[in-house]
């Protein structure tokens, strides 16, 4: 998925999608044709093992029993959409549950935009940029809490399940004979459902809020940020830097040191191999005057050339 699909989820009617030829108008509250109080759900995502499709496919015939007038928009293609068809057929969801395949970065928000919830069951996931595109298409979040997953949008925006006991919702002598992640994930989406249902969830005012929330200008800031505090920071030597791992633990801080040993014999030995003073270094100083200037001059060939 690609970020030019961020833009208003009411700036325009969709046009009929190649593979759902449904048109949705886009209301303040979103109101799809199929009635009130209807509600579509869509996933987006690589249908393998550790995007948590298992758990979809085990989630998805339960929410279906429990909410008549929810239907599922399911994107993506991968080693797990057998199981899928093979689960839409077991329960004849054809009609419920629609999968589109593979589809283009650029009708990924044409397909998000006909949605109210996007639902991500992740079992990994670094950051999960899929869940702030459809935050900024104006959809209600309901996710795995992996990852990073929970830094990304407000309590607000975004209904957590757990893939895992955590012992935090329960007593532990409870959590432990009850827990189930199929269970948490549909407690997950019935509460999107219902905050969808109930009006609680603006999409105009969720895309105005992710607008803010995000700037690559800032990213780089902070990342520079970083980077001038590291350069900042005092330099060690090697026995302090053994020191300071000896001290992690009993047995890991012994691996540590171990590992750092290794490590600075392999740099001595690529030393040998290959001296610094016979590697070829580039000099540049740069400054914001000389990237706006060159920005410029990119702009302006791409300008002539079209």
């Amino acid at each position: 998925m690609s970020f030019p699909m961020l833009s208003s989820p009411s700036s325009t009617s969709l046009a009929q999608h190649p593979y759902q030829p449904i048109t949705v108008c886009l209301q303040p509250l979103r109101v799809c044709l199929f009635s009130f109080f209807s509600v579509t759900i869509v996933v987006i995502s690589r249908l393998a093992y550790r995007k948590g499709v298992d758990l979809l496919v085990a989630t998805i015939p339960l929410i279906c029993e429990r909410f008549a007038s929810v239907r599922f928009l399911v994107g993506g293609d991968g080693p797990k959409l057998v199981e899928l068809l093979q689960m839409r057929e077991r329960y004849q969801l054809h009609d419920r549950v629609d999968l589109l395949g593979s589809v283009r970065p650029v009708d990924v928000r044409d397909v998000l935009t006909q949605a109210h919830i996007y639902l991500n069951t992740s079992l990994t996931e670094a950051f999960g940029i899929g869940l702030l595109e459809a935050a900024c298409a104006g959809l209600y979040v309901v996710s795995t809490k992996v990852g990073g997953v929970p830094e990304v949008l407000p309590p607000e925006m975004i209904s957590f399940a757990r893939t895992e006991e955590d012992g935090k919702s329960f007593p532990l002598h409870v959590a432990c004979t009850i827990f189930d992640p199929q269970i948490d994930v549909v407690r997950a989406i019935a509460e999107g459902i219902r905050r969808v249902q109930n009006g609680l969830h603006d999409p105009q005012a969720a895309h105005s809020r992710i607008k803010a929330f995000y700037d690559w200008a800032l990213v780089t800031e902070r990342t520079d940020a970083v980077y001038d505090a590291v350069l900042a920071s005092p330099e060690r030597t090697l026995w302090e830097r053994l020191k300071r791992s000896r001290r992690l633990g009993t047995f890991a801080g012994l691996i540590y040191c171990c590992i750092m040993i290794v490590d600075c014999l392999f740099f001595a030995v690529l030393e040998w191999m290959i001296p610094r003073q016979d590697i070829d270094y580039v000099d540049v100083d740069w400054d914001l005057k000389k990237a706006a200037a060159v920005r410029g001059s990119c702009l302006l060939s791409l300008y002539v050339v079209r």
